[in-house]
């Protein structure tokens, strides 16, 4: 397995766009006050929060697994979802997790879940548990990052 830290290609825009459009729809729905009373839609809305299982109301990142799992970072661990229920994975439970403080989710070709926290620790999702890459070096602090998977599998990360 290879992880270099890199600078962004232009195949990383997508991501940073994706990323502002989450916070963006996150905020439209923190800031609701009210219960919808009515709502003309052949659709059922749900909303999820720690009443729920979450370990914390604050989204910073989600994605989706090839086997249908979706997966909710926060500040407080980062939650696995089969569509009824929440699984969390924490610094207190999870060893491959250095820390709870999750700002970022990738999902690489083969499938594995890459997980970055605010301090630069990196984990991926393999086998059913986490495990922390340790190569001597930290990623650089901050919530902002771009993840970009070359030909060759090797994972970038700026």
């Amino acid at each position: 397995m290879q992880v270099v830290a890199g600078h962004p290609t232009s195949g990383c825009v997508a991501a940073r766009i994706a990323f502002c459009l989450f916070f963006w729809v996150s905020s439209l729905a923190m800031a609701r006050t009210a219960e919808v009373e009515f709502l003309e839609s052949q659709y059922i809305v749900d909303a999820w929060q720690t009443e729920q299982g979450l370990p914390d109301n604050f989204i910073t990142a989600i994605r989706q697994t090839p086997d249908g799992y979706i997966w909710v970072a926060t500040f407080n661990g980062l939650a696995r979802f089969n569509g009824v229920e929440f699984v969390i994975f924490d610094a207190a439970n999870t060893p491959g997790l250095p820390t709870s403080r999750i700002t970022n989710l990738y999902v690489d070709g083969k499938g594995r879940l890459w997980v970055r926290s605010e301090y630069g620790h990196l984990s991926y999702w393999t086998e059913g548990g986490f495990k922390t890459v340790t190569n001597g070096n930290r990623l650089p602090m901050g919530r902002n990052c771009l993840w970009y998977e070359d030909d060759a599998g090797g994972i970038w990360i700026a």
